[in-house]
């Protein structure tokens, strides 16, 4: 089995609709592992560096139908996209 490679960051500053972001903290989950990811460590980037099949379970506390991506917006800064969510059935 893989690992995957968990990124944190930290908001550092905020202009209208653009994001700017420092990492912080980054490890590597392998088999068995687990963390949270809770304020103020809910910045996060997760990618399987591997060949290998990585499986990552994310358990939430409440229904959850969308999220916030970042994308880069050039240089250190990024903007925030709404991403719906939804269930492969």
């Amino acid at each position: 089995m893989g690992s995957i490679d968990v990124q944190q960051y930290e908001l550092i500053e905020q202009r209208a609709d653009r994001y700017r972001f420092e990492k912080r903290n980054s490890f590597q989950a392998g088999t068995g592992s687990a963390g949270c990811l809770i304020p103020p460590h809910e910045y996060h980037r997760i990618a399987n560096r591997s060949t290998d099949t990585a499986i990552s379970i994310h358990i939430y506390g409440g229904d959850m139908d969308h999220c916030a991506m970042f994308e880069p917006a050039g240089g250190d800064w990024f903007v925030r996209r709404e991403k719906s969510l939804g269930l492969d059935l």
